[in-house]
């Protein structure tokens, strides 16, 4: 299972084209995780990328539940802090849930979460201040929950196997899919 991340400031060319183009090369899902954007905006760009297509709705992975009820969408990308704000998950949304830790791991699975992002697990631009967890942490998260796990963090077609090979479920991909000239054919290398 690929979920291909966004990040605008990275993609070089017609970013809501380059997301269609993730969807339509097979990713599991695209969370669009666009932090700069005031909740008007980041709904219209997801407006814009789904057009009303089941296809692209169907495939969109939004961070704000409200968001994705008013456009049809049925996935959705949350934070700790949303698990400790809210009693249970959204109601008909698929939700997964960012962790950082062991303990946020059981909490967001108690929770409800249908799926969890561990991470970072390698050396990523995204985190330049902040060392990797690795692999030994991903494979303790794996054996301590039942709900699937997938790895975000610095992974690449050089080390996507590792993890894998630890129990994680799928991986996410960010800069390499945001920056590459081909996604479709980027993607291919993972499957």
């Amino acid at each position: 299972m690929i979920i291909a991340v966004t990040n605008r400031s990275l993609c070089e060319d017609n970013f809501i084209q380059r997301v269609k183009n993730l969807i339509d090369s097979g990713v599991y899902g695209v969370y669009l995780r666009e932090k700069d954007l005031n909740q008007k905006d980041y709904e219209t760009l997801a407006l814009k990328i789904s057009e009303g297509s089941k296809k692209y709705l169907s495939r969109l992975i939004l961070c704000n539940p409200d968001s994705a009820k008013i456009i049809g969408v049925q996935n959705i990308q949350v934070s700790m802090e949303f698990v400790k704000n809210n009693e249970s998950p959204p109601v008909g949304l698929r939700t997964g849930v960012s962790v950082h830790s062991i303990d946020e791991a059981i909490t967001a699975e108690r929770w409800g979460a249908d799926y969890i992002t561990a991470g970072h697990i390698f050396v990523t631009d995204c985190k330049r201040d902040v060392p990797p967890r690795g692999l030994d942490f991903l494979r303790e998260i794996c054996q301590y929950v039942k709900i699937p796990v997938l790895a975000i963090g610095g992974i690449n077609e050089s080390n996507y196997q590792s993890v894998l090979n630890c129990g994680a479920a799928g991986f996410c991909l960010m800069s390499e899919l945001m920056k590459c000239s081909k996604p479709e054919t980027e993607i291919q290398k993972y499957k």
